[in-house]
């Protein structure tokens, strides 16, 4: 998957032969049928047409090559009886007869050969030796990367090193503030502990206070110089009733100098001294 391929390249996967239908770039899965498809899928399923008269090639016996004859060397005396000439079936045969010995060997230019198979040698220690060089640039090229990258490594180990430093030291100005957060967390406590011990005096105070506000300041009819006759008890308090407004007043705990009432009559906030 992480290499790519060529057009038609073919590839064996889980025991499946699978052929590429276009070039395929690295990353693309074999499942992809767009780049990928099985050898048996691409086979035709039609036959191609006039297979049913389809009829095997006529063959015959080729005509045996014609027997050379030799042409006669002279003109032949029909009459004469000298047969020595001429072979059993009576064909001409030539005057003179095959030597008994035959001649040496020719000679052969083995070197031709030689020289061909040392130029091809010579061809293929050439393209080996292209071959090599072009190694040696790949791997030149790549040492010298390795060198660039290397270099930058040993750049960064520096940054981290000078980095390590400095959280070292903000590491003990934090131990120095947390120490001093400690002192701080624990004065608090203190400080809060007070806090808790004067809120529920506070809060006991403001009980008492409570209880004495919601305690009516009158009981049953009381006469006012201003507001004349008034009623409240223990029941109805903190409402407060005027006989002079026939109204009953809501009287809001806790103020004082003046005292704020709400009169349900003219549903208007009163202040009365």
């Amino acid at each position: 998957m992480n290499e790519a391929y060529p057009s038609g390249a073919v590839v064996l996967n889980a025991g499946q032969t699978l052929m590429s239908l276009q070039n395929v770039p690295s990353g693309t899965p074999i499942g992809s049928n767009e780049h990928w498809k099985a050898i048996d899928q691409l086979v035709p399923d039609m036959i191609p047409p006039g297979f049913d008269n389809f009829q095997p090639p006529f063959f015959k016996d080729l005509d045996l090559p014609p027997i050379l004859e030799y042409p006669p060397i002279g003109p032949v005396d029909e009459d004469s009886e000298d047969t020595d000439n001429e072979n059993k079936e009576g064909q001409n045969i030539p005057p003179l007869s095959a030597p008994d010995t035959t001649p040496e060997d020719p000679p052969h230019p083995d070197y031709v050969e030689t020289i061909e198979a040392l130029k091809k040698q010579l061809e293929e220690k050439d393209k080996e030796l292209d071959k090599n060089k072009q190694e040696l640039l790949k791997k030149s090229a790549e040492i010298e990367d390795i060198s660039n990258k290397n270099t930058e490594l040993k750049a960064n180990i520096m940054k981290l090193d000078e980095k390590i430093e400095n959280l070292d030291t903000e590491l003990i100005d934090t131990k120095k503030e947390n120490q001093n957060l400690a002192n701080q967390v624990s004065n608090l406590r203190q400080e809060n502990q007070n806090i808790s011990f004067e809120l529920n005096t506070s809060n006991e105070n403001l009980k008492e206070a409570i209880r004495v506000a919601e305690t009516p300041f009158i009981n049953g009819w009381v006469y006012d110089a201003v507001r004349g006759w008034m009623f409240t008890d223990a029941e109805h308090f903190p409402l407060v009733y005027t006989h002079k407004d026939q109204s009953w007043n809501f009287y809001e705990l806790g103020s004082s100098s003046p005292r704020y009432f709400y009169s349900f009559a003219t549903e208007k906030w009163e202040a009365w001294d």
